[in-house]
């Protein structure tokens, strides 16, 4: 399909996407509005578009994509549309051809049908002179309108963009964990947005979002909130992870973005009584040629495994092989020890960015799986950053 007329001028065709045919019971002009646009055109949230939306009477031909078309909006614009005529929405990347989540906002004075989702109550409202007025750090008196409690359903980074301006009805948005009092209004207060922004919140906590009228517009406000998606395996899982309850044992994760491949040290203990006696009886009779009284650096007790595999891009599940080496001396270069590396394959799966799932299938049908947790919080908050955005629900 050719470039949007609104697009970058050098761009001479990009992707297109149809997202469906809408209709309205009520002749008028309704509004229509790039959800993402602030957050998609300034990089704050990850994988959010930036779009241009054109709108056609009837039907359209992406070999002559100006027959039918009734508007082109970048950002968010009024167009008339008749009731019972059929409006086939298309979307385009506003310049370079990218993929990611998108959301586009149909409101007018009728009922508008077609696929999508009426946005939750917390995102939109109207502001009237008769509406309750608080005092908000930093901007002063002004009405607002406080949701009900709303549970995020994942830790992690939410990213909010006012629409409403497209509307002449701007917002900021203040978020509290808990509870709202509109006569302390710092009192539980998490964080405000203005425009656009992200929001750092956890799963299981009650927030309450005010969406407060700072400009005094009094006027039809809306937003939208980008919940963060799937994790994927990024540098920032590098690091300690641990099973609580399991003492003294644990993984290392590395992670080399360039060579695509996840590395891990399992430093742990034998499976059982028996494995153990066993190998401390092998253990002594290597370390000290068959005299107790001689000792060795490390302990009989303790194992460790290593482990690998291919990083899949854009994932959080893949397949590791074990490695298990013998045979080497503390600080020495003979004997030179030996490694097995098929040793035993398992998983790790990434279920946030501070939980994984690993897997285990050892020779002597020792197998299973292990909750790993992150033991030191350095590269958390980078692993929400570096999650990208899901798509807007209810």
């Amino acid at each position: 399909m050719d470039a949007s007329p609104l697009s970058c001028t050098e761009v001479t065709s990009q992707a297109y996407q149809v997202i469906g045919t809408i209709s309205v019971d009520s002749t008028g002009v309704y509004e229509l509005a790039d959800g993402g646009n602030l957050l998609g055109f300034n990089d704050i949230g990850q994988g959010i578009m930036d779009l241009v939306i054109s709108v056609y009477e009837g039907e359209f031909d992406p070999l002559e994509p100006a027959v039918n078309r009734v508007i082109t909006i970048d950002e968010g614009e009024g167009v008339a549309l008749d009731a019972g005529t059929e409006y086939i929405l298309v979307l385009q990347p506003y310049c370079e051809n990218e993929s990611g989540v998108f959301a586009v906002v149909v409101r007018g004075p009728g009922l508008i049908s077609g696929p999508g989702f009426i946005s939750a109550a917390r995102t939109f409202g109207t502001h009237t002179a008769g509406d309750e007025t608080a005092n908000f750090p930093g901007i002063g008196t002004h009405v607002f309108d406080a949701s009900a409690p709303y549970q995020a359903p994942a830790t992690g980074l939410y990213h909010f963009g006012e629409i409403g301006l497209y509307f002449n009805a701007g917002i900021r948005l203040f978020v509290y964990r808990g509870s709202f009092n509109p006569e302390d209004t710092a009192l539980n207060l998490v964080d405000d947005v203005d425009f656009a922004g992200s929001l750092f919140l956890e799963a299981n906590q009650d927030y309450v979002f005010v969406a407060v009228d700072q400009d005094d517009l009094l006027g039809a406000w809306q937003y939208l909130f980008f919940p963060p998606g799937q994790v994927y395996f990024n540098a920032s899982i590098r690091g300690a992870w641990v099973t609580p309850g399991v003492e003294g044992a644990g993984i290392m994760v590395e992670l080399g973005e360039e060579t695509g491949v996840l590395f891990f040290a399992w430093f742990t203990f034998p499976e059982s009584a028996q494995a153990l006696a066993a190998a401390r009886e092998e253990w002594l009779t290597a370390a000290t040629g068959g005299s107790q009284g001689k000792t060795s650096v490390g302990s009989t007790d303790q194992r460790w495994l290593t482990a690998f595999g291919a990083i899949p891009p854009q994932g959080n599940f893949m397949s590791i092989s074990y490695e298990n080496t013998t045979g080497g001396a503390f600080d020495q270069t003979s004997p030179i020890p030996t490694t097995n590396s098929a040793y035993g394959t398992g998983t790790v799966e990434l279920i946030g960015c501070s939980q994984m799932e690993v897997t285990y299938d050892l020779p002597g049908g020792v197998s299973g799986s292990a909750q790993m947790y992150r033991i030191i919080p350095d590269g958390e908050l980078e692993c929400y950053r570096s999650t990208p955005a899901g798509p807007v629900t209810p």
